[in-house]
């Protein structure tokens, strides 16, 4: 797969992006721009081809984390998105409406909806799994399997440091105590 983006390679270290007419130089070590750069060209990769396949970003998100766990309500949907809850009521709203998702109340406590995937949402996850891949593996395209392992574990030590309190941040410690 070949994503169209607007930029040449002038160097190896320099990129000229043809929005901005302008080089755009590696910001080295400045942490926070790089990795909102990143996530945004990697959600604006993603989103144009789950369009192409009549999905967004949001319903990926709720196929990914119910497929994991199911019957959780939409409060801890939210949490495990990173998300906020009135957020995701217009997409979990329209998701029951086209029969992907049925929200039962929860018998202990009537005030819940737990949330649970229809076959027909299995199997549009299904079908998105190799969309998603694809889109990684353009992201990581010319790094070998060890440079991806490590960015992914510098990416999580970022997550856990700014998060204190996240299940990421745990792990993390967990590691730490165990070298």
């Amino acid at each position: 797969m070949s994503i169209n983006r607007p930029a040449e390679r002038i160097s190896n270290s320099v990129v000229r992006d043809k929005r901005l007419h302008r080089p755009l130089r590696p910001a080295r070590h400045n942490v926070g721009f790089l990795l909102h750069y990143a996530d945004r060209a990697f959600t604006k990769a993603l989103a144009e081809e789950l369009k192409s396949h009549d999905a967004t970003i949001s319903r990926w998100s709720v196929l990914r984390v119910l497929s994991e766990e199911e019957g959780i309500s939409q409060v801890e949907l939210a949490d495990r998105m990173l998300v906020e809850k009135a957020n995701l009521t217009m997409v979990l709203e329209a998701m029951v409406a086209e029969g992907l998702l049925v929200r039962p109340r929860d018998t202990q406590d009537k005030r819940k909806s737990k949330l649970f995937l229809t076959a027909r949402a299995r199997e549009m996850k299904k079908s998105l799994v190799p969309v998603v891949k694809s889109v990684n593996a353009e992201a990581t395209r010319g790094m070998d399997d060890d440079s991806i392992r490590q960015f992914c574990e510098l990416l999580t030590r970022v997550i856990a440091n700014l998060e204190s309190d996240s299940p990421l941040a745990a792990m993390m410690q967990n590691a730490d105590r165990k070298t």
